[in-house]
């Protein structure tokens, strides 16, 4: 299951999807220097961020360097698995709950369309 990310790891992600480069911790902390983390607590958000297998490390001297292990496209599907998977018994049961008057038609013609090409890869 998903772990979720809390707002200082989904910065801390942001700023490594944004940069295209592995950062070193220091860099992190740089970036960040008006919310004052200590290289402690930078070093606890990308541990945890490790543990939760969306970053991972590299050694590069006597310095760690740290990158994306996900995508944006990735996370999102990923978060959107963990709720509907935590709140509704299937897909099914989720696409009904939005069916409450709220669905345009444009939308339910949407949602078909994908349905479709989800049928044709079974």
């Amino acid at each position: 299951m998903y772990k979720d990310l809390s707002d200082s790891e989904m910065l801390i992600l942001n700023l490594l999807w944004e940069s295209k480069r592995k950062l070193s911790a220091a860099e992190i902390m740089e970036h960040f220097q008006e919310r004052k983390w200590k290289m402690t607590t930078v070093s606890t958000f990308l541990n945890r961020m490790i543990d939760k297998k969306v970053i991972q490390s590299e050694r590069k001297g006597r310095k760690f360097l740290y990158y994306p292990t996900v995508t944006r496209k990735e996370l999102k599907r990923r978060k959107a698995w963990d709720f509907v998977s935590r709140n509704y018994s299937s897909v099914k049961d989720f696409i009904l709950a939005l069916d409450d008057g709220h669905i345009s038609e444009k939308e339910a013609e949407e949602i078909e369309r994908i349905l479709s090409k989800a049928e044709e890869k079974i």
